[in-house]
């Protein structure tokens, strides 16, 4: 069977069809071959004997971790859903974040840049919708 042949099963005779349809069992091809080059993992069997242990500061189980900033989250949460909100949420949290010393100061900051970023950008595209609509009313655009 022909190249031209499976490409016109497939529902298109064009060269680049054919080219696309090889390109995609070419790729199938590549898969299977890795997949079964892969080396099966097999289970091993560790035998009881004494374990290491990492040794800790003070007494109990550890110290706990610094809770992350739920500002911070909804800053970056926001920087894609409504930009200026990203703004005064990153700017409230990273304020929280060194008056109470929680976590999060790398995601508030992110909040922070795409905030900004993101609301530069729409007033960009808001200005330049405008500037296109008072110059189609004034017949400026033809």
């Amino acid at each position: 069977m022909s190249v031209s042949v499976i490409a016109a099963d497939a529902g298109g005779s064009s060269p680049v069809g054919a080219l696309v349809l090889i390109a995609l069992l070419v790729l199938l091809a590549a898969v299977f071959v890795v997949l079964l080059r892969r080396p099966r993992r097999r289970a091993t069997i560790s035998k009881p004997g004494p374990t290491a242990v990492a040794p800790t500061a003070g007494y109990g189980y550890g110290s706990a971790v610094a809770p992350t900033n739920t500002m911070a989250i909804l800053s970056l949460v926001f920087a894609f859903v409504f930009c200026p909100l990203a703004i005064v949420f990153g700017h409230v949290a990273r304020k929280q974040i060194r008056e109470r010393g929680e976590s999060g100061s790398g995601l508030a900051t992110s909040g922070l840049v795409l905030g900004y970023v993101f609301t530069a950008i729409q007033l960009v595209f808001w200005a330049g919708l405008l500037l296109v609509v008072v110059r189609a009313n004034n017949g400026e655009l033809n």
